[in-house]
């Protein structure tokens, strides 16, 4: 197992805002059992507040829109013409046990997109790209049931190439930069999720590729709802900021490592 992927996976979740509000629980129950009570009600106080305002859906859109608004989504049919589609991993469920098939993710409308994008004319040629995080046993790459995916939506074999070897955004990029050089692809269609779309084309510009954003899968929309309900705390928002906070941390780490040019995310 390559331990620069697992701790690239664990340490953002110390910092993820479920797991950072019960740290800092945890001490303030460490400061109550010490019996310094100001502490840890200061603690307590402070793990309440910060969950509470993670889990708003106004806090939680906004961390999300900053991100998915930087590059806005066109239907299939307006989308301009390129060489090829690039469809991202990340929103299908592998077949491992007890799934008898593959089954859709949270971002699976990435594969469709990317199978629309195709029947639009708008590139003869689809890239699944993305392996397995962790080794499976017996146990396809993503981007294989990506492929099948594709066929299944009617796109021939034909016209779908795999990468099966990426484990993370920048691996994706490295990985199809040698296909698209190998064929001597120009312009490009990149499809992934709007929230991950800012760090995934700085990164694959930063890999010499000419991308061309494709947005799906758009988590922050004007959908009308009685006004109480748009401010009391939810899962669905807080998980929707810890998805955000997941890309900020993200860019930060790539552009620390050199990865990225800095990308305008704030």
């Amino acid at each position: 197992m390559d331990i620069s992927i697992l701790l690239s996976k664990l340490l953002p979740f110390l910092v993820y805002p479920l797991n950072l509000a019960l740290l800092v629980m945890f001490l303030a129950m460490l400061a109550f059992w010490r019996g310094w009570r100001r502490i840890g009600t200061l603690f307590f106080t402070l793990s309440f507040l910060f969950l509470t305002a993670s889990a708003m859906p106004p806090v939680a859109k906004e961390l999300a829109g900053r991100l998915e608004r930087q590059y806005l989504p066109l239907s299939a049919e307006q989308s301009p013409q390129a060489d090829a589609i690039i469809v991202l991993g990340g929103g299908v469920n592998i077949k491992v046990p007890p799934r008898v098939t593959a089954e859709l993710g949270e971002g699976a409308d990435r594969v469709l997109h990317a199978a629309r994008l195709y029947k639009a004319g708008r590139a003869p040629i689809i890239i699944a790209t993305g392996g397995n995080v962790f080794p499976q046993t017996a146990a396809l790459a993503e981007a294989a049931h990506m492929a099948e995916l594709l066929q299944e939506w009617g796109v021939p074999a034909g016209a779908i190439v795999t990468e099966q070897n990426s484990r993370n955004t920048r691996e994706n990029a490295l990985e199809v930069a040698k296909l698209v050089d190998r064929n001597g692809f120009g312009r490009v269609l990149l499809v992934t999720s709007a929230i991950h779309m800012p760090r995934a084309m700085a990164t694959f510009r930063s890999a010499g590729i000419d991308v061309v954003a494709s947005p799906t899968d758009i988590l922050v929309a004007k959908y009308r709802q009685p006004g109480a309900l748009n401010w009391l705390p939810s899962v669905g928002a807080l998980g929707l900021t810890t998805l955000a906070v997941k890309e900020y941390i993200g860019t930060a780490i790539y552009e620390s490592q050199g990865w990225i040019k800095k990308v305008n995310a704030y």
